[in-house]
């Protein structure tokens, strides 16, 4: 189980699907409940408000038990670029981050939900005229000694977050999202590698991901000015999976929201319009295929599924949101330029 979650783990810091062992392994009745990357998330001498995704309790006995098979019809076959059709069974999910099973699928989900408003209030903005350069993800952190002392208490929280905002803005990136990192993971493949603490234990060292848009200074010339170090990591293959790859590990404090958005894409400029639910299929991330639901059948040793057994495509549910600009923006200067980075 320790090698599968360290698997999972190395995927998702390549922006990478967690890779998923074959759903025939093993019935539910014989798998025990699994805390995902506890192996690699140990937290070394803590003394903040904080903790990791998933380091806390099951929920409730139905996390992570199986659910419905899902599949393309061509999961029997490969496209021309060597990729695996979908097939997977989806399981239940309390959608806690401190669930030990179910906190990725709280972070899919956010993510799902944050990428939804980022790129809707892109749009938007564009109509209205303005240039924002393509959206990056860029990782601002703050001189430590302060920032681990802040971070002891939920008042000194929110205050490093409202700082690294201003921070944030004054670096030049004017809206997005963004999500605090209260660890670091003492990786020996890295550069910051230390010695003189356990390897893969997770300390502390503050710093925020920033998922948005705007024209960066030099980061030189912003570092002299603020003692502030940012490092630009460019652009992800889709927002989503950058910011579900930064909640996967993120800051979870009660009160403490995992995301928040800042600038033109704030809560008080970019509003919801309407909410609507729509039924629709899943699609194949490999062909686009719409997804057939299979059967699911309980047997002497637990559930089995019958990928034989076609039910025909699979509808769920869809809850939608549509937003909008509060009121209609002027155009600032700082937002016209054709270039930048």
């Amino acid at each position: 189980m320790i090698k599968g979650a360290l698997l999972q783990w190395e995927a998702r810091q390549r922006g990478e699907r967690p890779i998923k062992p074959p759903v025939s392994r093993l019935t539910p009745k014989y798998e025990e409940p699994t805390r995902r990357d506890a192996a690699v998330m140990t937290l070394y001498q803590n003394r903040s408000i904080f903790r990791l995704p998933g380091q806390g309790e099951q929920t409730n006995d139905k996390c992570g038990q199986w659910s419905h098979p899902l599949s393309c019809p061509n999961h029997g076959q490969m496209t021309l670029e060597g990729k695996h059709h979908d097939k997977f069974v989806v399981m239940r999910s309390c959608h806690n981050p401190d669930c030990p099973i179910c906190s990725e699928s709280w972070s899919s989900r956010q993510a799902k939900n944050s990428a939804d408003k980022s790129i809707q209030a892109y749009g938007l903005y564009k109509k209205e005229g303005f240039i924002l350069g393509k959206i990056k993800h860029v990782v601002f952190s703050p001189p430590q000694d302060l920032a681990k002392e802040l971070i002891r208490t939920p008042g000194g929280a929110k205050t490093l977050r409202s700082m690294a905002i201003k921070m944030v803005k004054k670096a030049g990136v004017v809206a997005g999202a963004i999500i605090f990192h209260p660890f670091r993971q003492n990786d020996p493949r890295e550069d910051n590698y230390t010695e003189n603490m356990p390897a893969y234990v997770w300390y502390e060292s503050p710093h925020f991901h920033v998922v948005g848009v705007g024209y960066l200074k030099k980061s030189d010339e912003f570092y002299a000015s603020t003692g502030w170090i940012y490092k630009n990591i460019g652009r992800r293959e889709t927002v989503k999976g950058t910011i579900k790859y930064t909640l996967t590990h993120c800051g979870i404090a009660d009160g403490f929201q995992a995301v928040t958005y800042f600038g033109l894409f704030s809560n008080n400029k970019v509003v919801i319009d309407k909410i609507e639910k729509v039924t629709e299929p899943i699609k194949c991330q490999a062909c686009g295929e719409a997804l057939h639901l299979y059967s699911l059948k309980d047997t002497d040793e637990g559930l089995e599924v019958d990928w034989d057994d076609d039910l025909g495509v699979y509808l769920h549910v869809v809850v939608k949101k549509t937003y909008k600009l509060r009121v209609k923006p002027e155009i600032p200067l700082m937002c016209l330029k054709s270039g930048g980075s």
